[in-house]
């Protein structure tokens, strides 16, 4: 128990001397942008269902306009912004989002095994 509690109050981690800190430092920012991001297009798609299903479900009219058979309030509040967030979810995914390796370059070489491990296998 206090070896386990040691652990988490000791400077030195396990990990440190896997992951140099400058890639530490920009996976962090990267990360750290990235959720920005996704919160500020959260934000912006939430009140754009909110606002406009209220603003536009809570007409007097007696007679509904329909869109693609759907009434108005519901293309615009909810059918719009949802193909829209998709549309915002790929473009995030495959255009914005950077892929960083999380250690070393010395650990992430795939290259074809050494003659020795193939000789330990047999």
């Amino acid at each position: 128990m206090l070896d386990r509690l040691l652990l988490f109050t000791s400077r030195v981690r396990p990990y440190d001397n896997v992951v140099n800190t400058t890639s530490k430092k920009s996976s962090f920012a990267s990360a750290t942008r990235e959720t920005r991001v996704i919160l500020i297009g959260f934000v912006v798609f939430c009140l754009w269902v909110v606002v406009a299903s209220i603003w536009l479900g809570r007409s007097e009219a007696p007679a509904t306009n329909l869109i693609f058979g759907l009434p108005t309030w519901v293309f615009w509040g909810v059918a719009a912004p949802w193909l829209l967030a998709n549309v915002f979810t790929v473009w995030f995914c495959f255009g914005y989002m950077k892929d960083e390796p999380l250690s070393g370059p010395e650990e992430n070489d795939c290259s074809a095994p050494d003659a020795d491990t193939e000789t330990q296998r047999d």
